[in-house]
């Protein structure tokens, strides 16, 4: 999951597979508050909060900033609703304070990931997955738009970070975030998650 206060959305997101199929099926979700819904900059570069919040892929918290505690609720409820309980859930530790004491309550197994660098290898991962036609995200539109946003940045060494398209602040990456940070998680934990699932 990759959290925010006000300015960006939240957004969390499940990796799950099935015995014998290489596909990633991936479920998510978005938040952002309330009063971003009427933010020019973020519709001159494409989003559409409302009608996103109509077809149920985002939620719209009333005031000024995102309740971080639901998010962890979301992730309850997919458990009392279809029975999936997270095995790792991957969590940037900026604004996480909330969450994890809310996650603590549901015995939620949380593993940091910090951004930038660090997800190198899981960005390199991720491209070769789209690529192969591995990934199922349902064709998400928030997930498109956030993918679409988002660019690489290349150091010397040839690490690569992702970053939002240089000038354009205001076009949101945060699904693509989630993308990468399940990714990197499941990279840390692949044998011991594949033989839970009973995949090869």
């Amino acid at each position: 999951m990759d959290l925010s206060a006000t300015t960006d959305l939240s957004c969390a997101k499940i990796l799950i597979m099935r015995p014998g199929d290489k596909t990633k099926y991936f479920a998510t979700r978005y938040w952002i508050p309330e009063s971003k819904l009427e933010s020019t900059d973020d519709k001159e570069a494409g989003a559409k909060y409302a009608d996103w919040a109509r077809d149920g892929l985002l939620t719209i918290h009333e005031g000024n900033e995102v309740d971080i505690s639901a998010i962890a609720d979301w992730f309850y409820r997919l458990f009392l609703d279809y029975e999936i309980k997270p095995y790792k859930i991957g969590y940037d530790q900026r604004y996480a304070k909330t969450f994890l004491d809310r996650a603590v309550e549901y015995s939620f197994d949380c593993e940091r990931i910090d951004q930038g660098r660090s997800l190198s290898s899981a960005m390199k991962f991720t491209e070769a997955e789209f690529k192969s036609r591995n990934i199922n995200y349902g064709m998400n539109e928030v997930d498109k738009w956030c993918l679409k946003n988002c660019c690489c940045k290349v150091d010397d060494f040839g690490n690569i970070q992702p970053v939002k398209i240089p000038g354009q602040n205001a076009r949101r990456i945060d699904g693509a975030l989630t993308f990468l940070m399940c990714y990197e998680v499941y990279r840390r934990y692949r044998a011991d998650y594949r033989e839970l699932v009973g995949g090869e």
